[in-house]
């Protein structure tokens, strides 16, 4: 999964999960173990690295262009062609991502939280991974037939991530948060950042304040920050940018 871009895995176990969601009351399922007392898990992400090679696949198959998302899409096939590998197609597999919604959404945010990949914000509502910041994207979740006994080497998750934001950096945070907010249809925030793929002659200028919300977070901006290509494509899902990064892909 690497190659393609997804580079931020770990493992856990099904339990820790669902008994973390249930100590939190989250109105979200629990996972199910193919009837096991437990079941191995690997939670699936990605950093700056996933866009070349997502970029590169379009140039490949222009086919990827018609999907609803192309992203999700993309992550999908890689996942799907990973489980198929001989290693691992000999186990089941139930695969979660971060487009379901319904009896299939997870909590992968209190996911990456509760086994210490990514610290949860409270303040900005990020993940922010020890070496990454908050330039990461959570994908999947992808639970196997196999034993969760054994699947990790601690028996319990974490310990969290000790807070990797510094007292300016979260006061800052907070005031880049209102001033997205104040610069957003609050009322239509998800169809606003996240909308239907489609090409748009000019994207509301709301998303450039939430990418300064990410910005406040010095841990990670120097070396692992989002091309702005990619960065408008993930708040605005404007089919125009994603072609104009295959465009430039293509002629170099």
């Amino acid at each position: 999964l690497r190659p393609r871009g997804l580079d931020v895995i770990s493992a856990f176990r099904v339990s820790w999960y669902n008994s973390h969601i249930e100590s939190l009351g989250l109105p979200v399922k629990p996972l199910g173990s193919f009837g096991r007392k437990d079941a191995g898990a690997v939670i699936i992400g990605n950093s700056k690295a996933i866009w070349e090679p997502f970029v590169k696949a379009i140039v490949d198959d222009s086919a990827l262009l018609n999907c609803s998302d192309p992203l999700d899409t993309y992550t999908q096939r890689s996942i799907t062609q990973a489980l198929g590998q001989d290693d691992l197609k000999v186990f089941k597999s139930d695969c979660f991502y971060s487009c379901d919604t319904g009896d299939r959404l997870v909590a992968m945010q209190r996911i990456a939280h509760m086994i210490g990949m990514a610290q949860l914000d409270e303040n900005t509502h990020l993940s922010v991974h020890p070496t990454f910041g908050p330039w990461i994207g959570l994908r999947a979740v992808v639970v196997l037939d196999v034993d969760g006994d054994g699947w990790t080497e601690n028996d319990e998750p974490g310990p969290p991530i000790a807070n990797l934001l510094s007292d300016a950096e979260i006061s800052a945070a907070k005031q880049a948060l209102q001033e997205a907010l104040d610069h957003s249809n609050t009322a239509k925030l998800c169809e606003e950042l996240h909308g239907a793929h489609k090409e748009k002659s000019e994207t509301k200028a709301s998303w450039k304040y939430w990418i300064k919300l990410r910005e406040v977070v010095e841990l990670g901006k120097a070396n692992h920050r989002y091309g702005e290509d990619q960065a408008e494509y993930h708040y605005t899902k404007n089919l125009a940018v994603l072609k104009r990064a295959v465009q430039s892909a293509g002629e170099s």
